[in-house]
């Protein structure tokens, strides 16, 4: 995940608005509030998702700052990333299952699959 820019329009009131590539989603945003949590760098920053925006309420980003809210971002996409294969793998072994049980009956019964 890239941070692309930060968006003037929404950085308002003490708070950061980050456009990203490929912008947040809501299950990227689950999967970082923990470990959000649990950095001693940030978990004493409130976050939230609006839309696309990445929004943070934060006085000052020091690099240190950036580079752990970088490292956090790119570990919330790729458990994301690893979900979705785990799940589309686990649909394609139901499907072969499934198949194979299926062509087991109607060899069994004698009859073609329709």
């Amino acid at each position: 995940m890239k941070i692309v820019s930060v968006n003037e329009k929404h950085s308002i009131k003490g708070e950061i608005a980050l456009l990203t590539q490929p912008s947040v989603t809501a299950a990227m945003f689950d999967k970082l509030r923990a470990p959000w949590r649990a950095s001693p760098l940030v978990r004493s920053i409130p976050i939230k998702l609006e839309g696309p925006l990445f929004i943070m309420r934060i006085s000052k980003v020091t690099p240190e700052i950036a580079q752990t809210i970088q490292k956090l971002l790119d570990d919330a996409e790729q458990a994301v990333r690893r979900d979705e294969d785990a799940a589309r793998q686990k649909a394609e072994l139901e499907k072969t299952e499934e198949r194979k049980r299926i062509e087991a009956a109607a060899e069994a019964l004698g009859v073609p699959i329709q």
